[in-house]
């Protein structure tokens, strides 16, 4: 026994990892050492290094210097919130541009990668993900009632192609609109340029509407006037106008006047495409489908109502600043509102389209039908030049509009004056 002792006291035990798990093997060393002990493992005695005190503690101070240039690595390289429950910053970390009315917390980290903000979008807790969100999932659902509503309709004929017209714009404005809020925070010139698409999206989808009441809900006593022939193009007018000058905009100073500005420019196009709509309520009917079809327009407009109002006065942030900063904002409220809206008026088009078609489709029904399509992808490609020039000037100007850096949170009196 003793000799085994003699024997073992010459080597030291090195613990290595194999598929099996845990297995302890001894290794020949030169040299004995400093400071072992027995150590009883499977009934026999193997003896174990036990460092000394000057030995631990070097690597004591190896560790920590590690941690320490690892957490440097990470914060320059990672900017955006790693955590599901992060809450984002508050109102003074972030440019004047990033700034929201009554918002004082919640604000995402600027200046990242285009993954890095939909990540952030997407995934975290700021008051940006629910703006994200309330439009991303009726882009979806519209998409899909879209999908069932096509096993009722008979391919080919011309008078269904207002109604995937105008699908293709409820799809395409929500997902705009989604997409932007998740990526404006890559910078401020990418935060203009993804509002300028959200913007070309709104409008567009105003031509696909004009379009869905001119084929389907207009009234029939207006047929072959000179409102009739002229309706759409207006509309499409309308559209440009509203692209162009909500992205103007943009380059005003935070007040009542641009946002004054930006909600003309989408609500005189969504008043005018309902001109149709307010004649047949005031006329009325008889017709129980037609009368159902009324009834989901008359909700549209009520859902409208309460979005333009979210929208414009921003409650309830605006009556406890910083008490909605994540949940429960105007702008998450006008993002639901909008889209239930839109709900209805797909749905109340949709009973339109098969109580009215004797009573819509005329013989020149495919003129109008190619006139609504010349209209809708003209507007769709003057909206894009007009959203490639106002980006273009944003990244050729020396600095983004109203970039300034607030040093002290605002009180509930100063944000005020900040307007989105």
């Amino acid at each position: 026994m003793e000799e085994d002792s003699e024997r073992h006291s010459n080597s030291y035990l090195r613990r290595r990892h194999s598929g099996n798990g845990d297995r302890l093997r001894l290794d020949t060393a030169e040299s004995s050492p400093p400071r072992s002990r027995l150590v009883r493992e499977n009934f026999k005695y193997f003896p174990v290094q036990i460092p000394s005190s000057q030995v631990l503690m070097e690597r004591i101070v190896e560790r920590v210097r590690g941690v320490e240039k690892l957490k440097e690595i990470t914060t320059k390289s990672i900017s955006v919130p790693l955590l599901l429950n992060s809450a984002g910053l508050p109102i003074d970390q972030v440019p004047e541009d990033y700034h929201e009315p009554f918002i004082l917390n919640g604000y995402r980290c600027h200046n990242i990668g285009a993954y890095q903000s939909l990540r952030s979008g997407f995934l975290e807790r700021n008051n940006e993900a629910i703006n994200v969100w309330t439009h991303f999932l009726p882009s979806v659902y519209f998409l899909w009632r879209f999908c069932n509503h096509l096993g009722s309709v008979e391919y080919g004929d011309a008078y269904f192609t207002p109604w995937f017209l105008y699908s293709l714009t409820l799809v395409m404005y929500p997902m705009l609109s989604s997409l932007a809020h998740a990526l404006n925070n890559m910078s401020v010139r990418a935060r203009h340029i993804c509002f300028f698409v959200d913007y070309l999206g709104c409008s567009w989808y105003t031509v696909g509407a004009a379009i869905l009441y001119h084929a389907y809900s207009f009234p029939s006593e207006a047929l072959g006037s000179v409102f009739d022939r002229y309706f759409i193009w207006i509309a499409g007018l309308n559209a440009v106008l509203s692209t162009g000058t909500a992205s103007a905009s943009r380059f005003l100073p935070p007040g009542k006047v641009r946002k004054t500005v930006r909600v003309l420019a989408f609500g005189l196009p969504y008043l005018y495409d309902s001109l149709p709509l307010f004649y047949r309520f005031y006329t009325g009917t008889e017709h129980p489908s037609e009368l159902a079809a009324l009834d989901l327009f008359f909700r549209k407009f009520i859902m409208t109502s309460l979005a333009l109002f979210f929208y414009g006065f921003h409650v309830p942030e605006r009556i406890l600043p910083g008490r909605f900063d994540i949940i429960g904002h105007s702008h998450q409220l006008f993002h639901i509102s909008s889209a239930v809206a839109s709900s209805y008026q797909m749905e109340g088009s949709w009973l339109d389209l098969q109580a009215r078609r004797g009573l819509l489709q005329l013989p020149n029904h495919a003129q109008h039908v190619a006139c609504a399509s010349l209209v809708a992808w003209s507007v769709l490609a003057i909206n894009t030049g007009i959203v490639l020039f106002f980006a273009w000037r944003i990244m050729t100007a020396p600095a983004p509009p109203a970039v300034i850096v607030r040093k002290t949170v605002p009180s509930p009196v100063e944000t005020k004056s900040l307007q989105n």
